[in-house]
């Protein structure tokens, strides 16, 4: 093969390939190739092909590029960058710059480089342009310009600081200084003092700075400006400050008191001119000791002394500043320290009479009493009686002074004692009572109540009896006669009331003067227990049997008093109403609420008339009262015969009658939990004979009815847990009178006429009770059971059926015969889980869980 370029041969000119059917060329410059070939074998070889000619041609003009940097310098020296564009054989970029102008453009680099770093030290705008060329010498178009304009600050120039005075006190100083020339971008101070050197980088816009001395030191400080890129200025020359001690402070004085008698007092003074005032070292100096001790050396304007000893004493004060500089001393303040002469008073005590003490107005009345004196003696006793200007002296002892029998009524005795150094005690006293006679019995008339008189108020009289009576223990006795009262009875403690007899022991309560206020007679046992009353009428003389003629008379609102009243702050008090008659009140007794007279009340052998309520007990439910009420005769009542609540009551040996009115309910119990009893009652004209409310349990035994009416009842129970019968309940003429139960439960046999006995679903008669036990009871499959009640008496009967598994009861359910075999039920419990179905004489019981292993009980209630 022979190859030229160019026209001219090509080293090597001739070659020879063996084996192969190509070859490769590299070309690197532009020309004419030309190559012919022959093929040989051995020494044979064929003719010369036709020349292969080929034309290497330049490489384009690469595209342009772009000059990259910063935008400003403050040094001078900044690095250009740029990237490599498209194009083939780039050998070199020639970057070129302008300083001010884009005029005067100089090559500053032509190499294959992507960067430059340039470094100028004059201020101006410096451009920059660049072309890229290749190994053509084919090159780009010029690049865009590029600016960096170049800003080298000036260094700092020199400065100076001023300051205060060479010598300065403690306190805070300005130190100062003037901008300097030159680019400024802070100040350095920097300090020494205290055998310490530091620095503090002050901003520039600031030209002073402070500083705070509290201790004694020589202080230097010098200054320089700093520019970040030009460095900093030189120092500026020290100032020195030599901070010295406070002056001593001026002198101050001592107040306080110059004698006294108690070891305890204060001296003060006043905060002298001085700075750095710390301390003010007070001093004494004992009328014992002969030379000056530090007291208090304390930051404060006073001093609470306490001496231990009697005597002169000198003070004196200097004041000390933080330096250890101090005044000069005070004047000397003297105080004179002697205990005051001290007396303990003395003490008596009265020890008769007693505080409270009841004494026959026959019998003197010595008073007597002890005395002493913890730092002295007694000289003497002095007694006064109901003063204590009139003095009595005794100076021996035992001390006493006879006042002889005095007066009846209130009477106070006043002692005192006087000591050795005349000074007396303090007067205590004893309140006693004077009174005609200490019997066991004191009869009204004694105290002034006259009888058959009705132009005074005989209540004067026997209040004042009975609180006689309360001292002694004695009652109190109404003798007999018609007694006017216009004010209210109290009777307290133990008070005994008592009569000759409830028919000749007559107390009208008169309400002639006060026709629109309710006059009553309390039993306020507040104080005390065991009230009692008996033997007594009580009658309201708007009432009385001569005024009162049928319900219009009765209904008049606030014309009756009530008769007695049980207060309602008694406390476990326990009461006795015996063998009274009460007449013609709105209530004849009556309990208020919050009574609490405890298991130990007894009403019997009563007469009640013509009241609105005869007997009304109001309580609380915790207060646990029992009342017995017995033989109690009420007669044209308009309300109620007894109306209880919160009460357990037992009521016997009673009767309700209605003669010319018919009143509206015999007896009413409500709101009790444990047992209320009723025993051989008879009612004759009353609507409704039992009211029986919201109560545990009620025991009912021979109760009587006459005279019932078509809408009266015998019974009315509303939420009643048990009403227990037994006896000869329901005997007599009952006429039509009606039970009615409400959520209440009867139990035993009623005997009654032909009125209903009415309940709701929610109530029960159990009267005779028969059960029945299936012991055969034959599945026809799981879950399903039958009843055979061919043998069960169908008489209007009400059976209650409770099935029950090994896993407890499963339903209750009442079936009502309704005649020829049939019957209708209802599910108490359990009822939407069972269902009765009716295969000839027998019942199919259906529940949805399994009803093996269960029994079957079936009771006649009805």
């Amino acid at each position: 093969m022979y190859k030229k370029r160019n026209g001219s041969p090509v080293s090597p000119y001739g070659i020879t390939y063996r084996g192969t059917t190509s070859y490769q060329e590299t070309f690197d410059e532009p020309g004419t190739y030309s190559a012919i070939i022959k093929a040989c074998k051995d020494s044979e070889c064929s003719s010369w092909s036709g020349a292969k000619v080929n034309e290497i041609l330049p490489y384009t003009a690469p595209n342009r590029t772009g000059v990259r940097g910063p935008s400003s310098s403050s040094t001078g020296s900044y690095t250009l960058t740029w990237g490599t564009p498209w194009g083939h054989g780039i050998s070199r970029y020639q970057l070129e710059r302008s300083v001010g102008n884009t005029s005067s453009w100089n090559v500053v680099q032509n190499h294959n480089s992507l960067s430059y770093n340039e470094n100028v030290s004059g201020n101006g705008t410096y451009y920059y342009r660049i072309k890229v060329c290749n190994i053509d010498d084919r090159c780009s178009d010029y690049s865009s310009i590029f600016s960096v304009n170049v800003s080298i600050p000036k260094p700092p120039g020199s400065m100076s600081i001023s300051g205060p005075a060479y010598h300065i006190k403690r306190g805070t100083y300005t130190y100062s200084w003037s901008k300097p020339s030159g680019d400024v971008d802070y100040y350095e101070v920097e300090k020494s003092y205290g055998g310490s050197v530091s620095s503090q980088r002050i901003p520039s816009s600031n030209t002073s700075y402070q500083e705070t001395f509290n201790s004694l030191i020589t202080y230097v400080a010098k200054i320089r400006a700093c520019n970040d890129v030009a460095g900093c200025g030189s120092w500026s020359a020290s100032e020195v400050n030599i901070v010295q001690p406070y002056t001593a402070p001026n002198r101050t004085g001592l107040n306080g008191v110059s004698s006294t008698e108690t070891a305890n007092f204060t001296l003060t003074w006043s905060k002298p001119w001085g700075y750095g005032i710390n301390s003010y070292v007070l001093e004494r100096l004992g009328s014992q000791s002969g030379s000056w001790q530090v007291v208090s050396s304390a930051n404060t304007l006073s001093y609470n002394e306490s001496l231990s000893t009697e005597g002169t004493y000198s003070y004196r004060i200097k004041v000390c500043n933080i330096d250890n500089y101090c005044s000069g001393y005070s004047d000397n303040k003297t105080v004179e320290y002697k205990k005051a002469d001290t007396n303990t008073p003395p003490v008596v005590s009265i020890t008769s009479p007693s505080e409270q003490a009841t004494i026959d107005s026959k019998t003197s009345v010595i008073a007597r009493a002890t005395a002493s004196d913890s730092d002295g003696s007694i000289t003497s006793v002095q007694f006064s009686l109901d003063n204590t200007s009139n003095w009595v002296t005794d100076t021996t002892a035992p001390y006493e002074h006879n006042f002889g029998s005095l007066s009846k009524g209130t009477h106070v005795v006043y002692a005192r004692a006087i000591d050795n150094k005349g000074e007396a005690s303090d007067i205590e006293h004893a309140m006693f009572r004077v009174v005609t006679s200490t019997a066991s019995i004191y009869s009204i008339t004694e105290f002034g109540a006259t009888a058959n008189n009705d132009s005074d108020d005989d209540a004067v009289a026997i209040n004042e009896a009975l609180n006689e009576a309360l001292q002694s223990g004695a009652s109190v006795y109404i003798p007999p006669g018609v007694f006017h009262v216009k004010t209210p009875i109290v009777l307290r403690g133990s008070a005994k009331l008592t009569g000759e007899s409830r028919n000749d022991s007559v107390i009208v309560s008169d309400l002639s003067s006060r026709s629109s206020d309710t006059i009553e007679m309390h039993i306020d046992s507040g104080n005390g227990s065991g009230v009692t009353i008996e033997r007594l009428s009580l009658v309201s003389k708007l009432g009385n049997e001569q005024y009162v003629q049928g319900k219009e008379s009765m209904t008049a609102q606030g014309t009756f008093a009530n008769g007695i009243r049980l207060s309602s702050n008694s406390l476990n008090a326990p009461i006795t109403l015996k063998s009274l008659k009460l007449v013609g009140f709105s209530k004849g007794i009556v309990a208020s609420p919050g009574v609490d007279f405890g298991p130990g009340g007894y009403v019997g052998i009563l007469t009640m008339k013509y009241h609105q309520n005869a007997i009304e007990l109001n309580s609380d439910s915790n207060k646990g009262n029992i009342l017995v009420l017995d033989q109690v005769y009420a007669e044209d009542f308009l309300n109620y015969g007894v109306y209880a609540s919160n009460f357990r009551t037992i009521v016997q040996n009673s009767t309700m009658q209605g003669k010319s009115i018919e009143p509206q309910y015999g007896i009413a119990i409500l709101n009790d939990t444990s047992e209320s009893k009723l025993y051989n009652l008879y009612f004759e004209g009353v609507d409704t004979s039992l009211k029986l409310s919201n109560l545990e349990s009620v025991e009912i035994n021979s109760l009587f009815i006459q005279g019932a009416v078509a809408h009266s009842y015998a019974l009315d129970a509303n939420d009643v847990k048990q009403i227990k019968l037994s006896g000869y309940t329901g005997h007599g003429d009952w006429g039509v009178a009606q039970v009615n139960l409400v959520k209440s439960t009867l139990y035993g046999s009623l005997v009654r006429g032909t009125g209903a006995i009415k309940k709701d679903l929610n109530s029960r008669h159990i009267q005779d009770s028969y059960e029945y036990q299936f012991d055969d009871i034959s599945s026809k499959q799981a879950g399903e059971v039958i009843l055979n009640l061919g043998n069960i008496v169908k008489d209007k009967s009400v059976l209650s059926i409770n099935v029950t598994s090994n896993n407890g009861q499963i339903a209750e359910l009442l079936l009502y015969y309704t005649g020829s075999t049939h019957w209708s039920y209802k599910a108490l419990q359990g009822g939407n889980d069972i269902e009765i179905t009716r295969e000839g004489a027998d019942y199919l019981l259906k529940a949805k869980s399994n009803l093996n292993n269960i029994s079957v009980r079936v009771k006649k209630i009805n």
